[in-house]
């Protein structure tokens, strides 16, 4: 098994798992303004949250990297045991929660008027396919496993 790939899948992961926890507890903050600002500008003249949208704003922002975090978390699980067993399984697991996320996260962006976020939705994904990609010919185990 290729350990470049699944040490990638593994990192990649923790990041995912770290930058949802830094945005759940900061998200609304200047931390995130440059990121947020064109998205955020969709919604409010400036990119700026009124004040009176601060507390939907940090409950939203606390869930959507709440989420993630705990996405991110799962997913490095998968891929240290999983996939370093060479088990398909995690794979196509994986890669099925990936194209759900994609799909109902960037639908949802360009639904309500943030298609700048389905660019980055693109680049998170193909952080995660690629390595799967490239693992699954050292994969072993039923593909049809859902």
């Amino acid at each position: 098994m290729p350990m470049f790939w699944q040490r990638w899948l593994e990192i990649a992961f923790l990041l995912v798992t770290l930058f949802g926890i830094v945005y759940a507890l900061f998200g609304a903050t200047a931390l995130f303004a440059p990121a947020l600002g064109p998205i955020l500008g969709n919604f409010w003249p400036g990119g700026v949250i009124p004040p009176e949208m601060r507390g939907f704003a940090l409950f939203s922002f606390g869930i959507a990297g709440a989420l993630t975090a705990g996405m991110g978390l799962l997913g490095w699980f998968v891929a240290r045991h999983a996939i370093r067993r060479g088990e398909r399984w995690g794979a196509v697991a994986l890669l099925w929660s990936l194209a759900l996320w994609f799909v109902l996260d960037s639908g949802m962006s360009v639904y309500s008027g943030a298609p700048l976020n389905v660019i980055v939705n693109g680049a998170f994904l193909v952080l995660g396919v690629l390595p799967l990609i490239m693992l699954w010919p050292h994969l072993r185990g039923r593909s049809d496993a859902i």
